[in-house]
């Protein structure tokens, strides 16, 4: 186990598998069951705690800024404020910074010692999937349909590919070829 002691910044993340839009599917869901997978932040805010770096970031599906999840945000924001952290919620779009795909995630960044400002990044570019007729252009964010794989599918289901002449599910060899595996 390492000594975090005296960093300026730790990051974190935490399994979303009982906070992604996927989990109002589940039994058991949120950062609050002890059964839940995203159970683990509690775990992973007391090591950053005892490390009391100036600076935190952590990221997460974009579901944990959502009105279903609006608690389980504002207890991981509300324990960062009990050690003395200031926190911004922010959400991005991957696919407006140069990812080949729309994957929209909250980040949470705070800064021990009270309230600090920063400027959020600005979009590079409008979204667009980045193959050969796929894609929706002029998206900023938000929901939209058009082709978007998932990192974390299941057997059940499946990326729509959009395109001039209709609607066509992918394989999963080409939901590879999108994310840039060979």
């Amino acid at each position: 186990r390492a000594d975090l002691r005296g960093v300026d910044l730790v990051t974190a993340g935490f399994p979303c598998q009982g906070i992604s839009s996927a989990a109002m599917n589940r039994k058991h869901s949120g950062v609050f069951d002890p059964q839940s997978l995203s159970h683990v932040v509690w775990k992973a805010l007391d090591r950053v705690f005892e490390a009391q770096p100036r600076y935190i970031l952590m990221e997460n599906a974009d579901a944990l800024s959502s009105q279903r999840f609006a608690a389980d945000l504002e207890a991981i924001t509300g324990s960062l404020s009990s050690h003395g952290y200031f926190a911004h919620v922010v959400r991005l779009n991957s696919g407006c910074f140069g990812s080949h795909m729309r994957r929209i995630r909250t980040f949470i960044l705070a800064r021990h010692g009270g309230d600090w400002s920063f400027d959020v990044p600005a979009p590079r570019v409008a979204w667009k999937a980045d193959a050969s007729g796929i894609g929706v252009s002029n998206q900023q964010g938000g929901m939209s349909f058009a082709c978007q794989p998932s990192v974390t599918k299941k057997e059940s289901s499946y990326t729509l590919m959009v395109t001039e002449t209709g609607v066509f599910s992918l394989l999963p060899e080409a939901d590879e070829l999108l994310f840039g595996f060979p």
